[in-house]
């Protein structure tokens, strides 16, 4: 100016540059870096509202990262400060982020990992299998390990449907891969209530029961398993019959999971859709303290 004096030029306004954010997936690791621009570097960066997904974490650097738990979409707002002296500028940006659920062409529910694992229970009502024009087959289970891992240890009902006859079976069972699963001597109708029990003994002794609470019958057989417990599973599942990928059938009413207990750590959650031929076939539910329901179909039932 006319005197001489400098005068400072104030840093440009701070803006958060980030608009969206990629989706994640259940279960499956995940990170990405906020941007900002203007102000005077370096930002910290802060949650401002809401929260992010279970699992995931806002570092100061404005890093999301961490492993979230459950599919579904949350919105939040982040604040970056910068390090303008004497008052930083601040800025806010509202944000959201889509968790994807984890595909499979044949497992739909949940399953928590990174155990070990030594025992795992749940309860599941048997539903009743539509009709089809090709053949179709069924399972509800619970079990140790399958999800990341080529060993499991299971228990449940299987319905096979048989479209030339246009009837299909209710047959109760027990598995530990790789031998085939071992049918249960019990006559199980659809509607009833199911609860499998899977637990570790001595050693490599292991425990399988499946009681129908509304018939009160009960099985037990005590096996050997070798598999590291890496994850436990409450599953409905379109098997492999004679190596090859059966298509789910059709069922009704939705498969309610409950009493879902563990032996272990809960350390990671996915929640498992179901996708064949392109088409979402088998969907969970959130999962919340009264279990879990599975529908037929693309669309997530409400909770129980």
């Amino acid at each position: 100016d006319a005197f001489g004096y400098f005068v400072p030029e104030s840093p440009a306004p701070l803006v958060v540059t980030t608009t969206s954010l990629p989706p994640a997936t259940a279960g499956v690791a995940y990170s990405t870096t906020l941007s900002a621009h203007g102000g005077t570097p370096s930002y910290s960066w802060t949650v401002a509202s809401g929260s992010l997904p279970t699992g995931l974490s806002l570092s100061s650097s404005g890093v999301i990262s961490g492993t979230p738990s459950a599919a579904g979409t949350v919105n939040f707002t982040v604040q970056v400060t910068d390090s303008t002296s004497p008052t930083p500028q601040t800025a806010t940006a509202a944000l959201s982020l889509t968790v994807l659920p984890v595909e499979s062409s044949n497992w739909s529910g949940y399953a928590v990992g990174n155990g070990p694992y030594t025992a795992v229970t749940g309860t599941f009502n048997v539903p009743t299998i539509h009709a089809s024009s090709t053949n179709t087959d069924t399972s509800e289970w619970v079990g140790i390990d399958g999800a990341t891992d080529a060993s499991l240890i299971q228990a449940g009902i299987n319905e096979p449907y048989d479209h030339t006859t246009n009837l299909y079976q209710v047959m109760a069972w027990w598995e530990i891969l790789p031998a085939p699963e071992t049918p249960i001597a019990m006559t199980v109708s659809p509607g009833a209530s199911v609860t499998v029990t899977i637990g570790q003994g001595s050693g490599t002794l292991w425990a399988i029961t499946l009681t129908d609470n509304t018939t009160h019958q009960s099985f037990t057989t005590d096996q050997s398993y070798t598999g590291p417990g890496t994850s436990a599973e409450w599953i409905v599942e379109a098997p492999e019959v004679n190596g090859n990928q059966s298509t789910l059938g059709g069922y009704t009413p939705d498969v309610t999971f409950s009493s879902l207990t563990m032996a272990g750590t809960e350390n990671t959650l996915t929640d498992v859709i179901m996708v064949q031929n392109g088409m979402q076939v088998s969907t969970p539910s959130e999962l919340t303290s009264n279990g879990f329901n599975v529908a037929y179909g693309d669309v997530a039932p409400p909770p129980p």
